[in-house]
């Protein structure tokens, strides 16, 4: 419906990833930083340079690991978030390690706490040790709901932590949350986006 618009005064901006929140651009200034992204209107003026940028709809799906060892919390999961993310499930987790290593990388991991064998604690510390799974975002999704049981996902290397049962708009705003800043931070990194 709206064409991207380039003009003189877009020369800097530049096309960070077609996400499904939308297309993404960047206009960069000295002064400013402005990403159109989901929920933006159709056009943006950015001050104080004044120019305009407008959004195309475009879709693009983000890779998304689930893991839980019940089928039913996978069945579960797997239906909220299959229409908006390309979803792989793993019931184990040595089966959540190789998945999150595997092509597209995940852009976040579900991860439960309580598997048999290797536990998400430990899945998680194995992530973060790994250069190339550590910049994922883990969000846990657990029954297990002390206090001391999220400073323990945190201090695993977390970025979230949910318990169940579980409220569907919770678990698509966090996980929409922590994509959008893992998209973020890989174009700051000058990363690229699957």
């Amino acid at each position: 419906e709206f064409e991207p618009v380039f003009n003189a005064m877009l020369e800097n901006a530049v096309r960070i990833c077609e996400a499904k929140f939308g297309i993404l651009y960047l206009c960069q200034d000295e002064q400013f930083l402005v990403v159109a992204m989901h929920g933006a209107p159709a056009a943006w003026t950015v001050r104080p340079a004044g120019c305009t940028v407008q959004v195309a709809r475009f879709r693009f799906m983000p890779a998304i690991r689930i893991v839980d060892d019940e089928p039913g919390n996978l069945a579960l999961l797997n239906n909220l978030l299959g229409g908006k993310y390309r979803v792989k499930v793993a019931s184990s987790g040595a089966q959540a390690l190789r998945l999150a290593s595997e092509a597209p990388l995940p852009d976040a991991i579900l991860l439960d706490v309580m598997m048999p064998g290797v536990d998400g604690y430990e899945v998680c510390r194995r992530l973060k040790a790994n250069a190339g799974t550590r910049d994922i975002p883990v969000i846990f999704l657990t029954a297990k709901s002390e206090i001391e049981d999220a400073e323990r996902g945190f201090e695993a290397g977390g970025s979230d932590y949910i318990t169940k049962p579980i409220l569907p708009p919770v678990v698509l705003a966090r996980v929409e949350t922590h994509v959008s800043l893992k998209v973020a931070r890989d174009y700051l990194k000058g990363g690229t986006w699957t």
